[in-house]
């Protein structure tokens, strides 16, 4: 397949403009500027504007445009072009996800404009016409590869990636939001596309039900036509979002629905002629709502008899499943067992904390094993693959020699890559022995936003696409919940990282602070502060970097202000920089400290950070003049609203004396490609709804880079 990423490059794409009325404004020969924003104590937007004036410069570029810049080019007779530097080109096409996302998104509202009748700002009046280059990936076409897709279509019809440009009328088949499949690709290794199989029906969570035997789709019985429904299934579970139907490159989207007889796919208008029995939604969580087809002789299993039981809706009792062989047992039966005969007092009804936990599927048996064992406790049967936690496992060159041959019998819900502590050595993304960079390093720091209810899911995705992209060696979140805990941790890029919190930890809290690490960690330890009435506290990663150079990367959630009646004057000040200072005091007897997070910091009420001597604010050091705001309710759309409150919360505190700060970026400040939300607001007396964009957090996130203090 084709790999959409490669694809980027048409956001730029080769289109002719034809336009009818409108001529080239510029009838004189002009000499232009590009102007970059990498200066120290750069002019303000309105200084900066009034230069270019007085300097009778009328035709600039910007890289790195922002809205105040723009406002201020606004209406004075300056040409300006925005550009993307060749660098973040590269840096969007190496995720899937983000570069369909900008794919789709131009070509999406390209279409929409045109047809739209909109023409441009200065001529709104001129209908222009587009051609969009091009129709097919043309896979004959000599490298780069990249020449070879920049179509819509693959050559056999199906779209490369999803266009979203509905109101067009009948223009574009490609326009299919809402009647698309994810099948399995043709002449795809059979192991390969069984390991994805397994793991969409496992760890992807995707509804397989309707694939066991005796279910709708089992037939055909082999492993490209399970998959295919696998894929679908996860693919609509994920909303049909950029990125959810690739599994590694053997799957791919269809216009054509691929039910067929009584076998319905998700997403599908089509209505099954067969009646099926409803299964109690209270059973139906991942692998648990799979049938059990086994039997029993003496203690022995056999794999070929059949016995199962299913609890229609409606019932005014349960069945309940046997703890044992998992067998779902009538209501009627009370004491014992209907397959094991094990005693009733070891029976209880499934629950959602207990099918949560990770599990395999035997093979032999479909006995559901927890994750950690090497062989199932009913028939002893070795646990296959038992490391296959994600698509990045699938080029393991280990899997060909372990994966089963069948076709179309068991799925193996394997088991999910867990957080470690600090006593479990876990992966290192890098390969490194030592740890050792010989460049430079990466510290993300990101308050994700503990609010459950807005979006969660597509939030915390995109986050991980901006993981992927940036790939910070160190990683501290705030407000992590149980919830985004498990979302996070089921993400393919999560196996890279050592994890500060390990998962009996994560349900025992509301929300709290997590540390990742590329790196091999000494230790993860945290320290509550003395005065938090809201459980803060100061979470210390010491990492190994380079021998003799020992690195202490901190972060923290301090008190939040809570204004609130009758006194509306509980900003917690006092208690914010005392907890700074606490933190200061802990780590200050390190020779390299990071302490990084969401401060909470208002330079106003709390005055200036209190810094030793020898410490700096990566911010103010390396953006002198740049507000920095990380919570701005005027550019981050997301909380329009909200009242105004724009503050620099979010910081990176330094002390390093074997290293050196060289840069500091603000990321997650766009807008989630076609996600909106409706916010009620009291306007007037009268309840009015607002329609808006979703960003990944209510706050922005800061990216800082390090190098070696050479000299």
């Amino acid at each position: 397949m084709e790999n959409p990423k490669l694809t980027l490059f048409i956001i730029f794409y080769l289109t002719v403009l034809n336009t009818a009325k409108a001529a080239d404004p510029d009838k004189e020969p002009f000499v232009g500027v590009n102007i970059g924003t990498d200066v120290s104590n750069l002019l303000s937007p309105t200084d900066l504007v009034s230069f270019l004036q007085v300097q009778k410069i009328t035709h600039i570029r910007l890289y790195d445009a922002d809205p105040d810049l723009l406002k201020a080019l606004a209406k004075t007779k300056i040409r300006v072009i925005v550009s993307v530097p060749n660098n973040q080109l590269l840096a969007i096409g190496s995720s899937n996800t983000t570069a369909a996302s900008w794919i789709d998104t131009y070509n999406s509202n390209l279409i929409k404009h045109i047809l739209d009748r909109s023409g441009t700002p200065f001529h709104p009046e001129v209908t222009s016409n587009v051609y969009i280059y091009e129709l097919f990936n043309e896979d004959l076409r000599s490298p780069p590869i990249s020449e070879a897709n920049w179509g819509l279509f693959h050559a056999n019809t199906t779209p490369v990636y999803l266009l979203h440009v509905s109101g067009s009328g009948t223009f574009l088949a490609n326009d299919t939001t809402n009647q698309t499949y994810c099948i399995a690709m043709d002449a795809v290794d059979t192991k390969t596309l069984q390991a994805a199989l397994d793991w969409a029906c496992g760890p992807g969570r995707a509804n397989c039900s309707d694939i066991q035997p005796g279910e709708p789709c089992y037939q055909p019985n082999n492993v490209k036509s399970h998959a295919s429904y696998a894929f679908d299934s996860y693919y609509h579970e994920q909303g049909k979002t950029s990125g959810s139907c690739d599994f590694k490159g053997v799957a791919m989207i269809t216009t054509t629905d691929p039910s067929h007889g009584s076998c319905i796919f998700p997403g599908s208008k089509k209505v099954s002629n067969k009646t099926k029995a409803v299964v109690n939604s209270t059973q139906i969580s991942g692998a648990a709502d799979r049938l059990r087809f086994i039997s029993l002789r003496g203690n022995q299993i056999s794999a070929n008899a059949v016995a199962f039981s299913i609890l229609t809706r409606g019932s005014s009792m349960s069945s309940w499943a046997c703890k044992k062989c998992t067998f779902l047992n009538s209501p009627s039966r009370k004491s014992t067992c209907q397959i094991c005969l094990t005693p009733s007092s070891s029976f209880s009804p499934p629950s959602k904390s207990s099918v949560s936990v990770p599990t395999w599927s035997c093979k032999a048996c479909t006995f559901l094993n927890p994750y950690n064992n090497t062989s199932c406790e009913l028939c002893n049967t070795r646990a296959p693959v038992s490391g296959l936690s994600s698509f990045e496992d699938l080029t393991d060159p280990a899997l060909d020699s372990e994966l089963d041959s069948s076709v179309g019998s068991v799925f193996l819900p394997l088991q999910l890559k867990a957080c470690t502590d600090d006593t479990t050595p876990g992966p290192s993304a890098d390969n490194s022995e030592s740890g050792a960079v010989s460049g430079s390093l990466k510290i993300l720091s990101y308050n994700v936003w503990f609010r459950e209810d807005l979006e969660m899911h597509p939030r915390m995705k995109t986050i991980g696409d901006l993981i992927q992209l940036h790939s910070p060696d160190i990683i501290c979140f705030q407000e992590i919940t149980p919830n985004i805990y498990d979302i996070l941790c089921k993400s393919s890029w999560w196996k890279g990282y050592r994890c500060s919190v390990p998962n009996e930890m994560a349900d025992s809290r509301g929300y709290f602070c997590m540390q990742l690490s590329k790196l091999p960690v000494k230790s993860f330890t945290c320290e509550p502060f003395k005065n938090s009435i809201m459980g803060r506290e100061l979470c210390v990663a010491e990492v190994e970097v380079q021998e003799k150079k020992p690195l202490v990367v901190a972060t923290s959630h301090l008190e939040s202000p809570c204004p609130g009646p009758p006194t509306w004057d509980q900003m917690f000040s006092k208690e914010r920089v005392e907890q700074a200072k606490e933190a200061i005091n802990l780590l200050k007897k390190n020779p390299n400290v990071i302490f990084c997070g969401d401060m909470n910091w208002d330079d106003k009420l709390d005055s200036k950070f209190p810094l030793p001597d020898g410490w700096v604010d990566a911010w103010t050091e390396l953006r002198p003049g740049e507000n920095g705001w990380t919570y701005d309710t005027k550019s981050n759309k997301m909380l329009s609203g909200n009242r105004t409150l724009q503050k620099r919360l979010d910081r990176f505190i330094c002390s390093l004396r074997d290293f050196k700060i060289v840069r500091i970026d603000m990321i997650g400040v766009e807008a989630i490609p076609g996600l909106l939300y409706v916010k009620e607001k009291k306007v007037r007396k009268e309840m009015q709804k607002l329609e808006l964009p979703v960003l990944p957090s209510d706050h922005y996130g800061l990216l800082l880079t390090i190098s070696n203090n050479i000299g």
